[in-house]
């Protein structure tokens, strides 16, 4: 849209007309002098109405002139009420399909489609197209038929994810409202296995429409949130565990939403969360060359050092930062628990935390590549947040933190006004209806799609051995190692077989 004024003032004053005209990709599609000196104040409006989409006279455009100002250097129009719309016009027909969706009805009245001669297939863990990026999302379980439908958004850009509405028009808030990720679907619910942990509450009677009271006074407004137990993909699929403190290692781990984040619970402490950024499923692989880097997000990588002469034994290690934080042997000619490689660090004054784990699939040594396949992948941040009592979060103060569970309230009052959006905590807002007769709002979470592009990977190191050694040329410092011998990642080592192990601790 463009603006051109025309004043007829030849010091700066304030003027009665102007000339706005209304362009298109650089097409002048209406020009009109709007007056502001007459007794009618509809003629400081100006509305572009052409004929499109085979109806006459419809407004594309509209505004209102309020102030005209002819200065010195610039000349000003202040414009109010401006209303848009696009002049392509979407005719719906019947017959038409939109994705598994056929149009059945389409007239001046109602739209109606069904999925009319498309079968739609909830099948376990996949996610199946209604219509446009309108999709049904089902559980990985084949015990339970769960679903939902979602929309996708892949654009860059902040999107806002509503929830229920609530409706005071006809009085006093005489129960508590309550919100959890069944009814907001920006705080985090996990649809394999149902498990949702946060709750945002509203105590009865801190809104009352008839007293025109729109404030949620201090400590009324609170959120909570606790730790749930979910199953590692290495134990429910191969019965194995992952390596710990505990006694005879652990089968799964504890997941906890925070103000609709996702979060893994450090021994199941509801106070001491660490980000999750790896999680295979169960029908997820990797393979990976001998020397090659794999980025697994967050600074950290998984390297293959070298894999045996008999293609059966890989040695891994784990890197953060271009740090090494743990390293250690997988083997799929032994017992299946050799197969799994656990990395455990001592963090946020916890011992022996499972940060890393992966399974070993296949192991393989060829002429001129070796390489291992790996599954159940699983990596959590080392990088702990510690929620501690008085801790301040947007409005919201942690009243309780314990190892069980997190108790927000609102420290400062949160008023309702009209038409505004009132922050909470992070990104988590209350929205308030623009309408003076009824206070009618929701809580909604804010998701921003980055338009970045993303950190490419290190380069890989070409996976050319010349002797053998299961080292790369480019990091061989023993380039002509003898046969038999067991080397670390510079091919430097010594003879022994494979209980040799340089390097090798415990982290």
């Amino acid at each position: 849209m463009r603006d051109t004024i025309s004043c007829p003032c030849e010091t700066p004053a304030l003027c009665d007309s102007c000339t706005l005209s209304l362009s298109k990709n650089g097409v002048e599609l209406d020009e009109q002098i709007i007056y502001l000196n007459t007794s009618d104040k509809q003629d400081q409006v100006y509305t572009y109405a052409p004929d499109i989409g085979g109806e006459e006279r419809v407004p594309v455009f509209s505004c209102y002139v309020d102030a005209v100002f002819n200065g010195t250097d610039t000349d000003v129009v202040q414009l109010m009420y401006v209303f848009l719309i696009d002049s392509g016009v979407l005719e719906i027909n019947a017959d038409e399909t939109y994705g598994a969706m056929e149009v059945m009805t389409a007239s001046s009245s109602q739209i109606l489609l069904e999925n009319n001669e498309d079968a739609i297939d909830l099948d376990e863990g996949s996610t199946e197209q209604i219509m446009g990026n309108i999709h049904f999302k089902t559980a990985d379980d084949d015990r339970a038929i769960r679903f939902y439908p979602m929309v996708e958004y892949s654009k860059p850009g902040t999107y806002e994810i509503r929830g229920n509405v609530v409706d005071l028009m006809g009085g006093a808030q005489s129960v508590d409202l309550v919100w959890d990720a069944t009814d907001l679907a920006g705080f985090w619910y996990g649809l394999d296995d149902g498990l949702k942990t946060e709750q945002l509450k509203l105590l009865a009677g801190t809104i009352n429409n008839v007293a025109g009271d729109r404030t949620i006074d201090e400590n009324t407004l609170v959120y909570t949130t606790s730790p749930v137990y979910h199953q590692y993909e290495l134990n429910e699929n191969e019965g194995l565990v992952v390596d710990s403190d505990n006694p005879g290692g652990d089968t799964g781990y504890h997941l906890e939403g925070f103000m609709g984040e996702k979060y893994v619970a450090m021994n199941g402490m509801a106070d001491k969360l660490c980000r999750l950024l790896v999680e295979f499923e169960d029908y997820d692989t990797k393979t990976l060359a001998t020397g090659e880097a794999w980025d697994l997000g967050g600074g950290f990588c998984l390297i293959v050092q070298q894999i045996n002469l008999n293609g059966d034994e890989a040695w891994l290690s784990l890197e953060k930062d271009g740090r090494e934080l743990g390293n250690g042997f997988v083997s799929t000619n032994a017992t299946r628990k050799d197969r799994v490689y656990t990395c455990t660090l001592n963090i946020g004054e916890e011992k022996w935390i499972p940060v890393f784990s992966c399974y070993a699939a296949a192991i393989f040594r060829g002429t001129d590549t070796n390489v291992v396949q790996v599954k159940y992948v699983f990596l959590i941040d080392d990088d702990v947040m510690e929620i501690e009592t008085h801790d301040a979060y947007g409005v919201m103060e942690v009243m309780i933190a314990n190892a069980t569970h997190v108790r927000l309230e609102n420290e400062d009052p949160i008023h309702l006004e009209e038409g505004c959006q009132e922050g909470i905590m992070r990104n988590i807002y209350f929205m308030t209806a623009d309408d003076p007769y009824a206070i009618r709002f929701c809580p909604l979470a804010k998701r921003t799609i980055d338009d970045e592009e993303p950190t490419p990977p290190p380069k890989t190191i070409l996976a050319i051995d010349s002797d053998g050694d299961g080292v790369p040329g480019a990091w061989d410092d023993g380039s002509k190692t003898p046969e038999g011998y067991w080397v670390n990642s510079r091919g430097i080592g010594g003879c022994g077989g494979h209980e040799w192990r340089p390097y090798t601790h415990i982290c």
